[in-house]
């Protein structure tokens, strides 16, 4: 943790079959040929909106690096 800065604890309720999303910089700061960081290019919110109920963990995270991957070589 950075001591300078405050966590505030929150609570969550979680339901059957919702996803918790952990994540670093390495998946919102690659950049493409353009020097765009994926998190500005507004592409990690077309992904997630784009995946289906029925993926599974594995396959979620799978379809977040493959388009991170596909981010930097456009």
């Amino acid at each position: 943790m950075i001591p300078s800065i405050t966590y505030k604890p929150i609570t969550v309720d979680l339901q059957l079959g919702d996803l918790l999303l952990f994540m670093t910089d390495g998946i919102t700061e690659p950049r493409n040929a353009e020097g765009l960081m994926y998190e500005e290019s507004g592409r990690f919110h077309q992904v997630l909106s784009a995946l289906s109920d029925e993926l599974n963990a594995e396959e979620v995270v799978e379809n977040i690096i493959q388009d991170v991957i596909d981010h930097m070589v456009d």
